[in-house]
């Protein structure tokens, strides 16, 4: 398994292309183009939040792999990605956040029922917004 690196994190829904309040990160070995359409299978979700004091708003990060990656195949849930992994992923949200000038926060580490929960509500947003 390879360690995660910034080029290996595709946003694969953001919210300016389908409306969806989270984006999807992609974990693979090898790099992808951005918005892309691929089969992933959720893992997990990292609920955080962005923002100073009164301006804070959620900004959670579903996390998938892709459904073909044998590299992956035993992944089902973020814990399966190892202790290591995760906090590297955390970091580099936080880092993410703050080469841009804001703070972000990691409220928490969640599965992938959470995660199919989260993408299940963000589509029922979309289509009441429509």
């Amino acid at each position: 398994m390879s360690y995660f690196r910034p080029q290996n994190a595709r946003k694969i829904a953001p919210r300016s292309v389908c409306s969806l309040p989270n984006s999807t990160q992609k974990v693979s070995q090898k790099g992808g183009r951005v918005s892309c359409l691929l089969a992933c299978r959720l893992i997990g979700i990292i609920e955080g939040e962005q923002g100073k004091k009164k301006q804070r708003e959620r900004n959670d990060r579903i996390v998938a792999v892709e459904a073909d990656n044998h590299s992956y195949a035993h992944v089902k849930h973020i814990r399966d990605l190892g202790k290591a992994f995760i906090k590297e992923l955390e970091e580099f949200f936080v880092d993410y956040h703050r080469l841009s000038g804001k703070q972000y926060r990691i409220l928490g580490i969640r599965g992938p029922r959470e995660a199919k929960k989260h993408v299940k509500d963000g589509v029922k947003e979309a289509k009441q917004g429509a």
